[in-house]
Order: C-alpha cells, then structure tokens, then sequence
C-alpha cells in the first residue's frame, strides 16, 4: 500500500468513528422532537437519525473514490490527498504538496522522475514550449521556513529542446520571455493551480456527486414534515 493511499484509508477510518457520535445525537434530536407523537413517527424519526449519518459516510467515501477516481484519470492526484497535480506536456507535470511553498515541476518517465526539474516554485508561466518561473533556492527552508518564502532564482525553460535560461531578476526574465516571443505573466503558485483546475471537465464530477445528496434532503425534509404533522399521540 502507497503512502496516499494509507492517507485515504486512515481519511475513510476517521470519518466513520466521526460518524457513530453522530449517530447518537441524531437519534436523541429525533426522539426529542417527537417525544409527544405516536410510537410509529417516534420510531422513525429515531432509526432514521441513525440511518441519516451512516449513509451519509457511506456516500462520502463513495464520492471521494469517485473524484480520486476522476481526478487520476486526468493526469491529477486528487486534492483531498494534500497532492495537486496539473499534466503540462511531454511527461512535465506541477505538483503542489500542502501547500504552494511547496511547489515543484518534474518530469516524469515511466512513471519515474527525471532530474530536469524545479523545487520550491513560488511563481509559474507556461507557454507554448516555455516553462517560465521563480523559486527559493533552499529546499529545505521551504519546507520548515517562515511564509511568505521570497524567490532568489528566476527560470526560462524549453520542454522541446532544453534550453535552460537563468536570468537574475524578474525584469532579465521579463525580457527574456519577450526575445522569445511571449510577454511574462507570472501567477502565484496557488492562482495557477486555480486557473488551470477549476475547468468545466473539473467540476463537473462534484456537480453530479451533489444531486443525490439534494434529492434526499429534500425527501427526508418533507417526509419529516408530513410526520410531524400527524395529530400527537394520547397515550402512546
């Protein structure tokens, strides 16, 4: 078992003992509501806010597999992993890991990864065959540093023919770009993710995990208002 996988595994674990405390305060809520109605209604309001939370843990678990499940297929790891992925071209991928100090661009081989990559990203562009960017040179101090982490190296980098730039400041990369034919645009590490995720073909999986969800509110909603609307019990 990898890594993220015992992560999703110990997410799915954590969300079902979440769930039976749930599951105790929904029965009470449903016996409290109901105290003065009939045994039937009480009946159901009490098994049914046991019921509620279990399927509703159930579902999540379903719609996260679905959208780890979708997200993969697309060449991104899923973002409840902690581990964005966008695919660039030619094997190159940006990663973001927690968070955007965290950034990086790898190629990958077989599934392996190369060494024409950068670490510690904090600004990216990606044009035509250019990667342009800036990042901290110190690793390591992205990792336990203070935030904001400032870029100390600047980058123009083409994925065809390896062409390797390494201006000294924004301004040489500015005009580097410009002799190659594009104007610089730098975005923040999580303005790119931003941009380049959230796509029609992005959402729409979580629009149509939302519907069931909806549709069963709004049963349960009016079932428990026909329910409670039934005369009080006398005596029961």
């Amino acid at each position: 078992m990898s890594f993220w996988q015992s992560i999703l595994l110990i997410e799915m674990l954590v969300l079902a003992v979440l769930s039976v405390p749930v599951m105790g305060i929904c029965a009470g809520l449903g016996w409290l509501i109901t105290r003065k109605k009939s045994r039937r209604v009480r009946r159901i309001f009490i098994w049914g806010g046991v019921a509620l939370p279990a399927v509703g843990v159930v579902y999540a678990i379903f719609a996260i597999v679905v959208l780890g499940l979708s997200d993969l297929v697309r060449g991104r790891d899923a973002s409840f992993l902690d581990d964005s992925r966008i695919p660039l071209r030619d094997g190159y991928v940006w990663s973001m890991l927690r968070g955007p100090e965290i950034a990086t661009i790898n190629r990958y081989e077989n599934g392996q990864v190369t060494t024409d990559g950068f670490y510690n990203v904090r600004a990216f562009q990606f044009k035509g065959d250019w990667l342009a960017g800036a990042y901290n040179s110190n690793f390591l101090m992205g990792l336990t540093g203070p935030e904001p982490m400032k870029a100390d190296h600047w980058f123009l980098f083409n994925i065809k023919t390896k062409q390797w730039l390494k201006p000294d400041s924004e301004a040489e990369l500015r005009d580097a770009a410009a002799a190659k034919g594009f104007s610089l645009r730098l975005q923040s590490s999580e303005d790119f993710y931003r941009s380049h995720s959230s796509t029609p073909g992005f959402d729409l999986p979580s629009l149509v995990l939302l519907v069931p969800p909806l549709l069963g509110i709004y049963w349960v909603w009016g079932k428990g208002r026909r329910l409670l609307a039934e005369p009080a019990a006398t005596g029961s």
